[in-house]
């Protein structure tokens, strides 16, 4: 059984923090647990559940909660707590992109039991906060869309 770490890659004075997400699941049981986890976390969204805890991802994934927690630490190289909310923040910048909701709204809508948890998870997760990532979002759209318009007008050839 190979021991996967969190990938840490440094942004400023703190690290952000990404689970591994394994390429080749492990043989045995284990492979059996981790398959289960991540179809939990990709396909049944259990991570939007608020009140989701170690015992009742457990249940979900069939498994008791020490051979869950065990599998989470040796598969994805971190706890429970910041595997399920790193899921959270990758869905929140989901939401955050699409603006539909209000940034108020984001964290119950991804699970979050809090905003000062939400922005905790999201700052450890992305090296910024929700605020500063809807900054850099708007100024990347907004230099898409220059760009798109200067090209627009060189084609059409119009010079002013």
């Amino acid at each position: 059984m190979s021991r996967l770490k969190m990938n840490v890659r440094t942004v400023g004075p703190r690290g952000v923090e990404r689970p591994s997400i394994p390429d080749d699941l492990p043989k045995g049981r284990g492979s059996e647990v981790c398959l289960k986890i991540l179809q939990c976390l990709n396909q049944k969204r259990v991570y939007l559940d608020r009140n989701l805890s170690l015992a009742k991802f457990s249940s979900i994934v069939g498994t008791n909660t020490t051979y869950l927690s065990n599998a989470v630490n040796d598969y994805f190289g971190c706890n429970l707590k910041s595997l399920i909310n790193w899921y959270r923040v990758q869905y929140a910048k989901m939401m955050l992109d699409k603006r539909i909701y209000r940034l108020k709204d984001i964290p119950y809508i991804c699970g979050f039991s809090s905003k000062s948890t939400f922005y905790v998870a999201f700052k450890r997760c992305e090296g910024m906060t929700p605020n500063q990532y809807l900054s850099t979002r708007k100024e990347d759209s907004e230099r898409i869309n220059s760009n798109d318009n200067n090209n627009i007008l060189k084609s059409l050839n119009l010079k002013f």
